[in-house]
């Protein structure tokens, strides 16, 4: 017996094919939306994140779930808020890990 496996990649600019929770947060880092907010702020929104940091990085970090990327997704996804001095975010990106 054989068993033909087709994978599909997301194709580039469509992104109503990803999860709603990937698209939402796509778009409010798209809009730049985090930036400016204080960590409070963040954490009324996000809830308690689940990693900070401190200097020199004063980073907080919520998990997003599995790797949407890629063909078995054995990582996760991050959203990582990267905050100035005052606490305000400065930065937000997805990584993964």
């Amino acid at each position: 017996m054989v068993w033909l496996v087709v994978w599909l990649a997301k194709p580039p600019g469509i992104p109503d094919d990803w999860p709603a929770e990937f698209r939402t947060i796509d778009g409010v880092i798209e809009r730049r939306e985090l930036i400016g907010l204080t960590r409070e702020d963040v954490e009324a929104k996000y809830g308690t994140p689940a990693h900070t940091s401190g200097p020199p990085e004063n980073s907080v970090t919520y998990r997003l779930g599995s790797q949407r990327a890629g063909f078995i997704g054995m990582d996760e996804d991050w959203l990582v808020l990267r905050m100035d001095a005052d606490g305000k975010v400065v930065e937000a990106m997805i990584r993964t890990y």
